[in-house]
């Protein structure tokens, strides 16, 4: 498995970690909300749906962690669900690893806090654009 490319995006936080390489087809779930949050997951290739209740929230791309938000809420249990979109190639990085990159990385961390205020401006556009509609619907538009 080469990880260079990984190294490279991640400022090589990474290099001293013993990280598992994961394969799924698509429409495979990764991890359901609930579950114990003992991995963070970087996608390699593909796509993959993050659900909240059943709803997409965000879709993650190749060079993104996904289970971020999960993290950071510090209730070691996956706030969301994942799910592949399409044939997906994962790392699976220990949450305990992760946390170690972060305090050594402060280029990891700032990548982090970067990824995380776009996906918290994402939902939010989402979650309007998803009441605008509802509002719509309700006044009898759709």
């Amino acid at each position: 498995m080469d990880l260079s490319h990984f190294h490279k995006l991640t400022e090589s936080a990474f290099i001293n970690c013993d990280i598992l390489q994961e394969s799924f087809a698509e429409n495979l779930v990764i991890y359901n909300e609930g579950d114990e949050l003992n991995y963070i997951r970087f996608i390699l290739k593909g796509d993959v749906s993050v659900l909240k209740d059943g709803h997409p929230v965000w879709k993650g791309h190749e060079n993104e962690f996904i289970g971020l938000s999960s993290y950071f809420n510090e209730k070691n249990v996956y706030s969301n669900s994942a799910v592949t979109a399409s044939k997906t190639v994962l790392l699976k990085i220990k949450t305990d690893d992760f946390k170690n990159a972060l305090n050594e990385s402060k280029q990891l961390s700032s990548s982090i806090i970067s990824s995380l205020l776009k996906r918290i401006k994402y939902t939010s556009d989402y979650s309007s654009n998803v009441n605008q509609l509802k509002k719509k619907r309700n006044m009898g538009f759709y």
